[in-house]
């Protein structure tokens, strides 16, 4: 039962992450960069690798390492995903930079995750 609260932990995450990216955008004129935009994206995806990690077990499985491997398969698919979707709302578009943001955001969820449910201590 504990493993379906958590899986469905995940899903709504997976939910609130689809509702902010495909939110419709006003168009705007200016090309530049921001950080803002940037660190969305990291935290919105690291969050969800993070609850994957979680849901699976991390915290007591002795298969970490496949776990984070599965995390890391999924959260950056669905990264891809969203960039993709993106391609079909008025005022947003389809950004490697957002998409290198997000993988960024899901590594750095890892290797945090990694940190925290690792049974070998230096």
């Amino acid at each position: 039962m504990i493993f379906l609260g958590r899986l469905y932990l995940v899903f709504c995450w997976a939910i609130v992450i689809f509702i902010l990216i495909s939110a419709p955008m006003p168009p705007y004129e200016s090309s530049q960069i921001t950080f803002y935009d940037k660190a969305v994206h990291a935290v919105l995806f690291g969050i969800l690798a993070y609850l994957i990690v979680y849901a699976l077990g991390g915290d007591k499985s002795k298969r970490l390492g496949l776990i984070l491997l599965i995390s890391f398969l999924i959260s950056a698919s669905y990264s891809v995903l969203s960039e993709y979707v993106q391609m079909f709302i008025p005022g947003r578009d389809v950004s490697k930079l957002d998409f290198m943001a997000g993988v960024s955001g899901v590594i750095l969820a890892l290797v945090y995750a990694y940190g925290k449910f690792s049974t070998r201590k230096i």
